[in-house]
């Protein structure tokens, strides 16, 4: 399950964690990143650009039942988080 996924990166190794459109972005086109995570209300247009990227730079690409709101929750910030990358170790 990729929620679970994701709390195992955030208890374990929050260091790979990139949170925000521009890292995220910036990080998949470098084919830096292995997994990204989407919000449930994403935009749509935001979310078939990551999904683009993630084709070509082979990123796996999930999309959370959460969304932006209990993203924040989630991952203990203080603002809304539309998508969230893992950095490649």
């Amino acid at each position: 399950m990729p929620i679970e996924d994701l709390q195992k990166y955030l208890k374990d190794k929050p260091q790979v964690l990139l949170f925000g459109t521009r890292q995220s972005i910036k990080y998949i086109k470098l084919d830096k990143i292995k997994e990204v995570f989407l919000a449930s209300d994403c935009p749509k247009q935001l979310q078939e650009r990551i999904v683009g990227y993630s084709k070509f730079s082979g990123a796996k690409f999930d999309k959370l039942k959460q969304n932006k709101e209990e993203l924040s929750l989630i991952c203990q910030k203080s603002f809304t988080i539309s998508i969230i990358g893992v950095l490649d170790e």
